[in-house]
């Protein structure tokens, strides 16, 4: 179940961000003892190719031989998919159990997968599921994430016998898989404009309460600029509303000045009612 939800919810954050052709790969490694006999296997049916192989392959391939299923050598891939085991093959009956119930899984909650016999990931500590999730949109490097389940990791590293799976993303390829084009348009609900010192705590303090309680996106000006400038930077962020502290205003009252950006017209308000204020906007 947990392997399944797991993959559920990466494969459901990609795509909300509506990412299309994606594809989840998905295999078995089985327990630790597998993992030495299929890598003896792995040994001897590349025996004849050692020519392909180039000197730190090879090595690869003597001291620690899953990894060489990870190769991005086109020629070198080739003659393992086509003549290298599949590890899927070396599993216990209880292993494949397992695997057959988290596909059942996936299948009842309409997770598209592709079992890729192939697939071991890179690290030494998965055992049993390991899945990527790949879209077409990125080339030969198309994986978006990818994980599994480790249960023996925390034992290793020296704690309880804790069984557990996760996965690990980058967010590079998701900004390239999503295609988002370059706009210089930025908006911004509020932008908050400060020259003082002074006041630096008052306007960041401001500005979390803004993005907490009421959900809006705030920037503070961090360059030290002067009020006209920010002013303008908050026209060039189509800022709906600014809200300026200034010295005088702020000291003898505790209000402060709020611009709507469309109207041009501003009112002054207390500190402790600003949130209010946005809140009934």
């Amino acid at each position: 179940e947990q392997d399944a939800e797991v993959i559920s919810m990466a494969y459901n954050i990609y795509n909300m961000f509506g990412l299309d052709n994606l594809s989840v790969k998905i295999n078995s490694l089985g327990g630790a003892d597998i993992k030495s006999k299929y890598g003896n296997a792995l040994q001897k049916s590349m025996a004849d190719f050692k020519d392909a192989f180039s000197e730190q392959e090879w090595v690869r391939l003597n001291n620690n031989p899953l990894r060489i299923l990870d190769t991005k050598n086109i020629k070198l891939k080739k003659i393992i998919n086509e003549n290298a085991p599949n590890i899927f093959d070396f599993i216990s009956i209880d292993d494949k159990k397992h695997f057959i119930k988290v596909t059942s899984i996936l299948n009842s909650m309409n997770i598209p997968y592709e079992h890729d016999v192939k697939l071991v990931r890179g690290l030494d500590y998965y055992s049993r599921t390991v899945f990527e999730l790949t879209s077409s949109e990125l080339g030969a490097q198309d994986a978006l994430c990818g994980g599994g389940r480790y249960d023996n990791l925390v034992a290793e590293l020296g704690g309880a016998n804790i069984p557990a799976i996760g996965f690990a993303a980058g967010m590079e390829r998701l900004i390239i898989a999503m295609k988002l084009s370059n706009n210089d348009n930025i908006n911004t609900d509020i932008y908050i404009i400060n020259t003082e010192e002074d006041y630096i705590e008052n306007m960041m303090m401001l500005a979390d309460k803004l993005r907490k309680e009421v959900g809006v996106a705030v920037y503070t000006d961090s360059l030290r600029r002067s009020i006209k400038s920010q002013m303008r930077h908050a026209n060039k962020m189509n800022a709906k509303y600014s809200i300026i502290i200034n010295k005088e205003i702020f000291e003898s009252s505790k209000k402060l000045l709020i611009k709507n950006m469309s109207d041009n017209t501003q009112e002054e308000i207390s500190e402790k009612k600003i949130i209010n204020f946005f809140q009934s906007e």
